[in-house]
């Protein structure tokens, strides 16, 4: 930032100066208001003879090779599910304003993260097999805002057995599948969950159709050519 005054030119802080870095940037509210620079005013006939201000709004300030931010969020935030917040990278007195993509956060009252679960989820398909065994093939896409998922669980509903709830811990693949086994025949009813530790986002109810077991008995005739 520049100021005059009395026709000098007066330099303040350097924000951007140095390595390569980043700046973590925060707001309530929605992403329009994440804060970037001070709102600020100045009236050079009311400066000091020597004036300095900072134009640093960031939140935290990590400089290469640290990777990530370290930061206490203001404890006005806390219990808010309206946290938003960004990362600029800067270098050689030059911010990356080009970046987007800014990330939901909510807190607790005590100011712990409340993870957010979500995403999409497309089922592929339902598979059925021998023995009372069937399959449910399903992709899941995470939102830039989904917290780590610890699980997948299909959660038994309604069937001719109780199966209670299947649950998969997540091995990182874009597609995941439930194999099923011990179903008796007719139509059973799963629900779909993405899971987050306690947290859990639905991602939809599935039914499994095991139909009657055919004659295993049959009759195998030569014809001759």
């Amino acid at each position: 930032m520049l100021i005059a005054r009395n026709r000098s030119i007066c330099l303040t802080n350097r924000p951007f100066q140095g390595t390569k870095g980043a700046k973590l940037y925060g707001g309530l509210g929605g992403p329009e208001n994440i804060q970037y620079r001070p709102n600020k005013i100045y009236d050079g006939r009311r400066l000091p003879m020597q004036p300095s201000s900072s134009n640093d709004a960031s939140l935290a300030t990590v400089v290469s090779p640290t990777n990530q931010f370290v930061v206490a969020l203001p404890v006005a935030w806390y219990g808010r599910s309206d946290i938003w917040l960004q990362v600029r990278t800067f270098a050689g007195d030059y911010e990356n304003e080009t970046i987007y993509r800014p990330r939901n956060l909510s807190l607790n009252g005590s100011g712990n993260l409340v993870g957010i679960v979500s995403g999409t989820a497309v089922i592929l398909g339902v598979d059925v097999g021998v023995s009372g065994s069937a399959s449910i093939r399903f992709a899941w896409t995470p939102d830039l805002n989904c917290a780590t998922l610890t699980a997948f669980a299909a959660v038994w509903l309604s069937g001719p057995t109780v199966l209670g709830t299947l649950a998969q811990s997540m091995a990182g693949s874009r597609h995941q599948e439930f194999a099923l086994t011990g179903l008796a025949v007719g139509t059973y009813s799963f629900r779909l969950e993405a899971r987050a530790g306690s947290v859990a986002m639905v991602l939809g109810v599935v039914n499994v159709v095991i139909p009657a077991v055919p004659s295993t008995t049959a009759t195998l005739t030569a014809v001759e050519h």
